[in-house]
């Protein structure tokens, strides 16, 4: 009789590896002391979990040599070694019988080839099944244990290293990841035109041979993890059995520790990337491919008609004359009345370009005195978005969690003495697991939108810091504050409405020029109702 064995190890780690070459010499010794046996092979799989056999190289590779009659029996020691997948190990066993090759399991006493051996089959896959489970349990359990003391699970992420389990700064990439930030925040480029000029200068991925792609620099640009916080279980497992990753949506409570590693990018930039990320994703298909290039696109609006003005520059003798024109007028010209009724173009004159930076910059410093006022405005805004939820004390969710269990503990108590059944053990576990979940999403929108407020709150600190500190006179960070604290402008020739976040009103201002128009164009700018 031909005769093969098959043994497995879970995990690729030495002494399981040595484990794996005492087994296959074991087999072989164990078939050869069969004087009516011929040695076939062992067939080995190193390193592979047992809940997926089609997963098994060498599993598969057996299937295939019994269908070609070159094994007529097959030796392993035990079913949670052949399979840990109930499905699995009936399947694969009926298969081999219908080519009439039987499976001996040595530890469970069990040969397919007897009559009563698949409802023993059945029964102890169940079993090894089951215990399959349980240790998918103990080990997410322990997962999420070691993530709430922060230490980082996953693959390492451009700009970082992971030294004994902890996020550290890796300084040469990190320069990539400040780069790509400042593209998109400060020169108002889209993800593809970073990719391609990152790419055109020579400037490795993370896996030093992917060339840069949109969605690459979109996940840099996403990752809480460059402003010193770490979101863990963003994906998780929901069957144990297939191993199959999902994105986490409300399935299990994710773990955030906020300034949990040295920050690559500062709070108010990132803050910044994640608004402007939003607002792209929010323009309408329409829209001018360029509606992203400056730190005022889709938040300027002509007064006379609603149209989007747009930045048109020229070159003149004494520098470049920049003037924002209505989007209408370019199109159509001056306002006129179709044969079918319609209105087109517009009478708004163009904008001077130092006129409009003047007047917001009078609006940030004219803010400052509502700085009490925007704060407030922040936590009222935030504890609407919050809801009951975040009003909800932190301490009295914990109590509850405890309760709970403390319910599945007494459950468990209660079917070891034998006053309750399995079942309804199971249920009462489900019923509070599901308590525990849901309270546990509680503390997550908590902590999550509290945080997403706090930052909120140091973002317009820092900007009236860089206000008062004459970083409106900086090119490079004046436009940064325009794009993190400008809400939308209203504009005509002479009257400008700048609207800063979280203002209770807007701020109505009206410029004089000082002097031609041109690139030398000044302007004194004074307050509607305070001239």
């Amino acid at each position: 009789m031909k005769v093969a064995a098959y043994c497995r190890v879970s995990t690729d780690k030495s002494d399981q590896l040595n484990s794996l070459e005492s087994q296959k010499a074991y087999f072989e010794r164990y078939i050869k002391n069969h004087g009516n046996w011929e040695f076939v092979r062992v067939y080995a799989d190193e390193g592979l979990s047992g809940t997926q056999a089609i997963k098994r190289p060498e599993f598969i590779k057996m299937i295939h040599d019994a269908a070609d009659k070159r094994i007529e029996l097959i030796i392993t020691k035990e079913i949670s070694r052949f399979a840990r997948n109930t499905v699995d190990s009936l399947q694969y066993t009926r298969q081999l019988k219908s080519f009439g090759v039987g499976v001996v399991f040595i530890n469970d006493n069990i040969n397919t080839l007897d009559p009563d051996a698949e409802l023993r089959l059945a029964i102890m896959s169940s079993i090894a099944q089951e215990e399959v489970r349980k240790i998918s349990e103990r080990v997410k359990w322990g997962h999420k244990r070691r993530m709430e003391q922060g230490v980082v699970f996953g693959h390492r992420v451009l700009g970082y290293d992971i030294l004994n389990g902890k996020l550290v700064v890796n300084e040469e990439e990190a320069e990539i990841v400040r780069l790509i930030f400042h593209k998109y925040i400060t020169e108002g480029k889209g993800v593809k035109a970073i990719a391609d000029e990152l790419n055109d200068r020579g400037i490795k991925s993370r896996t030093k041979t992917t060339p840069w792609a949109s969605a690459g620099i979109r996940y840099i640009l996403r990752n809480e993890k460059y402003a010193g916080d770490l979101l863990q279980k963003k994906y998780v497992t929901l069957d144990y059995l297939s191993h199959k990753k999902t994105a986490n949506k409300n399935h299990e409570g994710q773990v955030l520790i906020q300034n949990n590693h040295e920050a690559i990018i500062d709070r108010m930039t990132w803050s910044s990337a994640q608004e402007e990320l939003a607002r792209r994703n929010n323009i309408k298909c329409g829209e001018s491919r360029y509606s992203n290039r400056h730190w005022f696109s889709g938040k300027i609006k002509c007064c006379e008609c609603g149209a989007s003005l747009h930045l048109k520059s020229r070159k003149m003798q004494h520098g470049v004359h920049k003037t924002l024109i209505c989007r209408n007028a370019q199109m159509h010209g001056r306002r006129k009345i179709n044969n079918q009724g319609e209105k087109t173009g517009c009478n708004s004159g163009g904008v001077n370009y130092k006129a409009l930076l003047a007047c917001v910059n009078y609006a940030l410093i004219a803010a400052q005195e509502q700085e009490d006022i925007i704060i407030s405005n922040i936590q009222k805004d935030f504890a609407e978005m919050i809801g009951r939820s975040a009003r909800t004390d932190l301490n009295d969710l914990e109590t509850k969690k405890i309760r709970a269990e403390e319910k599945i503990q007494k459950a468990v108590e209660l079917h070891l003495n034998g006053e309750i059944s399995i079942n309804e053990l199971r249920r009462l576990r489900e019923k509070y697991s599901g308590e525990i979940t849901g309270i546990n999403n509680q503390i997550h929108s908590h902590e999550n939108s509290q945080f997403i407020m706090n930052n909120e709150m140091d973002k317009m600190n820092q900007i009236f810091a860089s206000v008062k500190s004459g970083g409106l006179l900086n090119g490079q960070i004046a436009e940064e504050i325009y794009r993190t604290s400008v809400e939308y402008i209203n504009a005509d020739k002479n009257n400008i409405g700048v609207k800063i976040k979280h203002m209770p009103f807007v701020i109505e201002t009206y410029f004089e020029p000082n002097g031609k128009q041109g690139a030398n164009y000044d302007v004194t700018v004074r307050q509607k109702d305070n001239p």
